[in-house]
């Protein structure tokens, strides 16, 4: 658990004296297990940009999102160290030529379900100014311990497994279990939990959304063209275990066998999620996981009067995945290795045309980012370089795609309008005639 450090990279290594400048905090991926944040090198990001560039490491798995369901283990203890490092760069962070009033938050995947969670707790309050959310929005998913304590996977399989179900101290005894014994025991799936009134989650996630008590002035959000693709490579043998317990954490009964049909059959017709219906899975679970949730938390962005800006992420980079027997991509993570990768760096711009396309997403990745956590309207770079405003989330849907030909044109409106209606808009209504 001696994991609690924090990286600060600023421009050219060398701390500017005479402006404050805005600040990037990364929340890694990893969905609550894994992942640390020593691997995402900042320095070019920062040095391009000239922004501080700050990772921070937070407890994963049981150490840190391990919970009983009441107060002898609450839960949530990884986002509390995540609020702990915010704390202390908002007192800190001028030593190290920041502006604390200049904090944006920027994660991927889990890393962007912490900021959105962030953007919601009173725990956080006061502590940025400022979101990014890569692939990854907790708005609609049911945050709770019920539905694990009710399973044979469950909080309860794990104590008894290191004998410590009938401690009269469960902390105490968990805190005598060697720490391999615990990582090796596979019964829960590790997440935030509402942990009630005074906690990091005092209601469900969408209560706190819909409450419009926001932690942020302007959020800006998208999603890769196949991220759903994480879900088909992870969970290859337990597709439909892994879309049931989706869709339960969707607030669907167990019972909801005809609106799971209507799901199956919007995207895969007759057939069902396995892996022979490759492209249609991924769809399926990039729609919903990823795609229906930003889109959620950008309309309530929009509906309170904020800023937000959504974007999507189409321009294939060398390193997405390949091999699968139809073209598809990319995939989840891509946009990691254009802040924090080799495109970052510009080492793979010798090499071919590819990589030089690669390198200008990239380019104009990080300076809508940088510009974005600097004055709240980010600004993105074509691939001659000349910057244009990227205009908000409004009326018109309007977003931007990163795409291997970036320019104006590449502001664009209505991203994915069928699958967005399903998912927001139908599908609830089913819910609630059912």
């Amino acid at each position: 658990e001696d994991c609690l450090f924090l990286n600060i990279h600023i421009p050219g290594g060398t701390i500017n004296r005479t402006k404050r400048l805005p600040i990037l905090v990364y929340i890694h991926g990893g969905n609550y297990f894994f992942g640390c944040s020593n691997i995402y090198r900042g320095s070019a990001f920062a040095t391009k940009q000239n922004v501080i560039i700050i990772t921070i490491n937070y407890r994963l798995n049981y150490f840190g999102f391990l919970s009983t369901g009441d107060d002898r283990i609450p839960g949530n203890m990884g986002l509390l160290d995540q609020v702990q490092a915010l704390q202390w760069i908002h007192d800190n962070i001028e030593a190290f030529g920041g502006d604390p009033d200049k904090v944006t938050l920027l994660g991927e995947s889990a890393g962007a379900w912490c900021v959105s969670l962030h953007a919601i707790s009173p725990r956080s309050k006061n502590l940025f100014k400022r979101a990014i959310v890569m692939s990854g929005v907790e708005y609609t998913r049911n945050l709770t311990t019920n539905r694990f304590l009710e399973k044979e996977n469950s909080i309860q399989a794990l104590l008894d497994t290191v004998h410590c179900s009938n401690a009269s101290d469960v902390v105490k005894c968990l805190q005598g279990v060697d720490a391999r014994q615990l990582l090796m025991s596979k019964y829960w799936q590790q997440a935030p939990v509402v942990d009630g009134e005074g906690g990091f989650l005092p209601m469900q996630p969408k209560e706190l959304w819909e409450s419009g008590n926001l932690n942020m002035d302007s959020l800006l959000g998208g999603t890769v063209r196949h991220d759903g693709e994480v879900v088909v490579r992870k969970y290859v043998d337990d597709l439909l275990i892994w879309f049931d317990t989706s869709l339960d954490q969707r607030g669907f009964s167990e019972n909801d066998v005809k609106l799971k049909n209507i799901i199956v059959d919007q995207y895969i017709g007759d057939s069902s999620v396995q892996l022979s219906n490759l492209l249609a899975t991924i769809e399926l679970f990039t729609d919903s996981v990823f795609v229906a949730e930003t889109r959620n938390a950008l309309d309530r962005i929009r509906d309170l009067g904020r800023q937000g800006y959504l974007y999507y992420h189409t321009h294939k980079g060398l390193l997405s995945p390949s091999g699968y027997p139809i073209e598809v991509g990319p995939f989840h993570a891509e946009g990691i290795h254009y802040l924090f990768g080799i495109y970052a760096d510009e080492e793979l711009a010798m090499y071919n045309a590819s990589a030089l396309e690669t390198n200008v997403v990239a380019s104009a990745l990080m300076h809508s980012f940088a510009t974005f956590a600097d004055t709240g309207s980010p600004v993105f770079t074509d691939l001659s370089g000349a910057e244009h405003d990227w205009p908000a989330y409004n009326e018109n849907d309007e977003y931007l795609e990163f795409e291997s030909s970036l320019s104006p044109a590449s502001i664009q409106r209505r991203l994915l309008p069928r699958a967005v209606s399903f998912w927001n808009s139908i599908l609830p209504q089913l819910q609630q005639c059912s």
